[in-house]
């Protein structure tokens, strides 16, 4: 018996001495390859979580119904991909720069996720900065973050009760924001979600999402999820790992994503999505296709889907549709267009294409 349990020892104690050699290797090739391509990166000698920590700006916070919303004051956002650049928030909504309280004339609202809010350019940089400047008019720039497509729907609809509206401009970015709406929380954000019920499709309150998200979180194997980050081979096996000992759908890499159980299946929650825009108060309605960098060069099979899908639900309701990627793919420089997201010379190639669009629906329609 203590032969058997002395065996043991040694072999675990072997398999840990393997292990951390195993992690100070890996540190020190990683480390040594930044040395040679750039500045030293020190973080490989950082004890701590290995998995990504939300940068804690304060530029977000909670909503009971929306999930969250932009939040008032003054920031500057530090990009990944650029310099901070300047956030002003007002009743949480993003200002187009500097104020112009004398502007009249038809009042737009813009709602949908990052390409509306503006990530990586500055207030006056956005396309609905730009409307507001071609129109001279009020242009509302709702637009936060992380939104999927119906809860961008859902925060128009918030919106109007508190104030009119002659035109919303809702942005769909292709491939992306219907896929959030099926999430109870992304980067364990805690959002609606729209689920198929025996009455039908309909939102989550922020709630029950919590409770979803708490429920999937704190048991089996995704409780202790956290501790994977500790060191650098436990990290690259859970990314590995977890794929096949979590819920399809459900992933954690510092932060929780978590899909519905009931999530509404993706032609009943665009079907849905549509039925709430349309039943907007305003006068003008207008769907507005955003796209990631990769579908200038190519469009994948399920993203054509999901395009044609949605012209037909606009058409069925009436509602026009605006595609930037036309004028996206002609533009002489596509490299000046984007970073992540839309440089300014990007987002004012999509302002172009808003007010062409709008100014030929307008005159269609003998307004």
């Amino acid at each position: 018996m203590r032969t058997a349990l002395k065996t043991t020892l040694v072999n675990l104690l072997v398999l840990i001495g393997l292990l951390l050699a195993i992690e100070l290797g890996y540190r020190i090739v990683k480390f040594s390859a930044s040395c040679m391509s750039d500045e030293c990166d020190r973080s490989y000698w950082q004890v701590g979580t290995k998995f990504r920590i939300p940068h804690p700006m304060g530029i977000r916070r909670q909503d009971p119904v929306i999930g969250s919303v932009p939040n008032d004051g003054d920031y500057s956002v530090p990009w990944p991909d650029g310099l901070p650049t300047p956030v002003t928030i007002r009743n949480s909504v993003r200002l187009n720069g500097p104020q112009h309280p004398s502007l009249e004339g038809d009042k737009t609202l813009a709602v949908g996720d990052s390409f509306t809010f503006g990530d990586e350019v500055a207030d006056s940089d956005t396309w609905p900065a730009c409307l507001e400047r071609e129109w001279n008019s009020p242009v509302i720039n709702a637009g936060m973050f992380g939104y999927g497509a119906a809860q961008a729907v859902l925060r128009a609809r918030q919106l109007e009760v508190h104030g009119k509206y002659d035109r919303v401009i809702w942005s769909i970015l292709v491939g992306n924001d219907f896929e959030r709406d099926t999430l109870v929380a992304r980067s364990s954000d805690v959002r609606p979600a729209v689920i198929t019920t025996p009455q039908g499709p309909r939102y989550t309150s922020v709630e029950e999402s919590q409770r979803v998200l708490d429920a999937a979180t704190h048991r089996g194997i995704a409780k202790y999820a956290g501790l994977f980050g500790y060191l650098y081979i436990t990290k690259l096996a859970w990314e590995h790992l977890s794929r096949s000992v979590l819920p399809e759908g459900m992933r954690f890499d510092g932060l929780w994503t978590v899909p519905h159980p009931q999530a509404a299946p993706r032609p009943e929650l665009m079907a849905f999505a549509f039925d709430q825009f349309a039943a907007l108060s305003a006068a003008e309605k207008y769907v507005l296709l955003q796209y990631p960098k990769k579908s200038l060069v190519h469009i994948a099979p399920a993203d054509a889907a999901e395009l044609r899908a949605i012209r037909k639900l606009a058409a069925k309701r009436n509602i026009a549709i605006i595609d930037t990627l036309p004028v996206l793919r002609s533009a002489p420089d596509r490299t000046a267009l984007y970073r992540t997201h839309h440089t300014p010379a990007g987002n004012r190639t999509v302002c172009r294409s808003i007010v062409t669009a709008v100014g030929m629906s307008r005159r269609q329609s003998g307004q």
